[in-house]
């Protein structure tokens, strides 16, 4: 569009310079011949000179920026392909435990005519565990991807609906794990706050804060708050547990990243809940944080946007 511009500016300016020698011609045969005529023959000139170095330099640039472009584009599908690499590596690493476990309890079963009824029932609690293990990995996969696609057409649709009822559900849900885990869950505070949102989406978000400080932070109890903080809205799980070192608290929210490795997976710990969590409170326009110091706990934080139509006390 702007190159036909320039073009477009060039045309008269040749036709402009055509039509004044033309005219010279002309005025030169007669005998009242203009002295001022070798003047506007220059300024012509001069005037397509300065057009074209400007129609140069704008191309020069134009063909500048989509080099710059090809090349954001050609880092973005490097960016793209080791991201897929990596996740498909990091699924078959996943994924290699599980089956591990199912394949050797088969062969016992399979090949040993002899186990008790005590060792069977051990056997088919193997398969039982690893199983499920494999059934809660499938399906974090899928609900990160569905969270992803949302993301990505911006068409999923949002309610307005009552935050303090999505947290104390969330807290209800979670209440019996942490009975088991003798774990004291506290609602410590619940405003009556209202957000156009997807109320099962964060839900889920706030269950997969509530059972990692459940599962990896080691504290008595666990402390869940909903605050108004201005226009905003915050939804905070904390613990007095083991804390996050600061060198993993970048990466926390990574899809399968773990602080510890051999712990998470021995409390079958997909490595994708804080990665839901993120892009839970991303696809509604928020964000996540993470306050920890090593032995003093964690506060991990879903924070709603701060835009006065979305978020609203109840009067």
């Amino acid at each position: 569009m702007k190159s036909r511009r320039f073009s477009f500016l060039i045309a008269p300016a040749l036709a402009l310079l055509a039509g004044a020698l033309y005219l010279g011609v002309l005025l030169a045969q007669t005998p009242h011949f203009n002295d001022n005529f070798e003047r506007l023959v220059s300024t012509g000139i001069v005037v397509l000179i300065f057009l074209l170095a400007y129609r140069a330099q704008r191309r020069f640039a134009q063909i500048a920026a989509e080099r710059d472009a090809n090349g954001r584009l050609v880092a973005e599908m490097r960016n793209l392909e080791k991201f897929r690499r990596e996740f498909v590596a990091n699924v078959a690493h996943e994924l290699r435990t599980p089956l591990t476990g199912i394949r050797g309890a088969v062969d016992v079963l399979v090949k040993d005519a002899t186990l008790s009824g005590e060792d069977r029932a051990a056997m088919f609690g193997v398969l039982r565990e690893q199983t499920a293990r494999l059934d809660r990995l499938s399906q974090d996969i899928l609900s990160l991807a569905e969270i992803e696609r949302a993301q990505a057409s911006d068409t999923h649709e949002f309610e307005i609906c009552d935050l303090s009822h999505v947290v104390a559900n969330a807290v209800a849900l979670m209440e019996p794990k942490a009975s088991a885990l003798g774990v004291r869950l506290v609602l410590a505070r619940n405003d009556s706050l209202h957000a156009n949102c997807d109320a099962g989406l964060l839900e889920e978000a706030v269950e997969n804060l509530v059972e990692n400080a459940l599962r990896y932070s080691e504290s008595d109890d666990v402390v869940v708050t909903l605050a108004a903080e201005g226009d905003r809205a915050r939804i905070t799980v904390a613990d007095h547990g083991v804390g996050i070192a600061p060198e993993h608290q970048k990466r926390i929210f990574e899809r399968f990243y773990r602080v510890d490795k051999t712990r998470s997976r021995s409390h079958c710990g997909t490595g994708l809940g804080l990665a839901i969590v993120k892009h839970i409170a991303r696809l509604h326009g928020g964000d996540v944080a993470l306050e920890s110091q090593t032995g003093h706990g964690c506060r991990f934080s879903i924070i709603l946007p701060s835009r006065a139509d979305v978020i609203c006390r109840e009067r």
